[in-house]
């Protein structure tokens, strides 16, 4: 005899959502679980201002946007340099024709 209890199918449906839901936001978004539900990726940007990494715009950025084109993140980085949500991948360093962005 099996005793079946209403929280573990409870928590079958909460993962099969959960997965579910990332999968689907994954065909549209790059990184959904990293940009959106990771605890560990919220604490790191927490420190994306005060890191030894953070990077720095000089003023002969024109605002041209070949470096958030490039972002896979979808950031700014003339407008927010060190967002929360960058991964500090370095294209959009690599991107920049002026080269005003730098570590």
């Amino acid at each position: 005899m099996q005793d079946k209890s209403i929280f573990g199918d409870a928590k079958i449906f909460v993962k099969l959502f959960g997965f579910g839901t990332v999968f689907l936001m994954s065909l549209f978004i790059f990184r959904p679980f990293c940009k959106y539900f990771c605890p560990f990726g919220v604490f790191l940007g927490l420190f994306n201002k005060i890191s030894p990494f953070r990077y720095k715009v000089d003023s002969s950025c024109n605002k041209c946007g070949l470096c958030r084109k490039k972002c896979k993140m979808g950031i700014k980085p003339y407008e927010n340099t060190n967002s929360v949500e960058c991964i500090i991948c370095g294209e959009c360093i690599n991107k920049c024709a002026k080269k005003s962005i730098h570590k």
